[in-house]
């Protein structure tokens, strides 16, 4: 595809005149994604994503105010709006980009000065802006990032490598962090010591408040949208994210339903004969009537 095509791809989505140096961005760092467009709406999708990413100016901020040196996406085929960098040391660090909603969720929390054990340890930077480098996702012309420690594995890397003593031990310290936010369990991050992080906070929400987000398939019932935010939610999420280290997410699944079939899941831990995962499961809170105690209607 070439550039001309691809604007009349853009004009038939809507947009008549995409910026140029977006333009220019994309065709000399991201190729092989400018190729794969093949309709106006991954057109469009492309060119929003690449206009919402911090450019010069932005960048240059961020490292006169905080030291921080941010260089390309974490994964551009997965997420728009995690990028990889450095701090003033030289360590490795994550930048999240932040909807308005995150932004205020994250100042809640407060989590830069939080001393919770398990929660990554982060730093919200703000960067005011005008004219062209001005994003309007923010009606207040500033890009917000929260930036963490850019640890090297995730825990679902790790499968069938950690013993019990391991999954008890740091497995605590996600209840703690648990209990603290709101947020997909299946991320966590595992330092080079060993230490287990709750991270990822795009899904959070207050305590009470309706579940938007999660990794569905570790819930024991179908579906998210009415249900309320409660720590035991979490914890039962945690119970089977630490279960499938160990065995096959779909032997504890439903057979036709994205859920988690209780018995299953009950038959699976005392198969494997591993203690801790008996206490996660307990902490949750959740019987074998779970299910219907927890159903949503859709």
């Amino acid at each position: 595809m070439n550039i001309e095509h691809f604007k009349r791809l853009f004009a038939v989505s809507g947009i008549q005149r995409p910026a140029e140096a977006v333009l220019k961005r994309l065709l000399n760092n991201y190729i092989h994604r400018f190729h794969a467009v093949s309709s106006p709406e991954s057109a469009f999708e492309l060119y929003d994503f690449f206009n919402n990413l911090p450019a010069t100016t932005t960048k240059d901020k961020l490292e006169y105010d905080y030291g921080i040196r941010l260089n390309d996406l974490y994964d551009p085929t997965f997420n728009a709006n995690i990028i990889t960098g450095a701090d003033k040391t030289g360590a490795p660090i994550l930048a999240k980009i932040l909807m308005s909603s995150e932004v205020r969720m994250t100042k809640d929390l407060d989590l830069e000065n939080s001393l919770v054990p398990g929660i990554v340890q982060t730093k919200i930077c703000s960067v005011s802006l005008e004219g062209k480098d001005y994003t309007n996702q923010f009606s207040d012309g500033k890009y917000y990032c929260l930036i963490m420690p850019h640890y090297p594995r995730s825990l679902a890397l790790l499968a069938n490598l950690l013993t019990s003593e391991t999954l008890l031990e740091e497995g605590k310290k996600i209840l703690k962090a648990l209990e603290y936010i709101h947020v997909k369990p299946a991320n966590i991050f595992v330092s080079t010591n060993g230490e287990w992080f709750l991270g990822d906070f795009g899904s959070c929400v207050k305590i009470g408040e309706t579940v938007v987000s999660c990794s569905e398939a570790y819930l024991p019932f179908n579906g998210v949208g009415r249900e309320k935010a409660r720590v035991g939610f979490d914890f039962f999420m945690l119970a089977v994210s630490l279960v499938v280290l160990l065995i096959d997410l779909k032997q504890i699944m439903h057979d036709n339903i994205l859920s988690i079939n209780i018995s299953k899941l009950n038959k699976a831990i005392d198969s494997i004969s591993c203690e801790p995962l008996k206490f996660f499961i307990l902490k949750a809170d959740l019987g074998q009537d779970c299910e219907s105690k927890f159903s949503i209607q859709l």
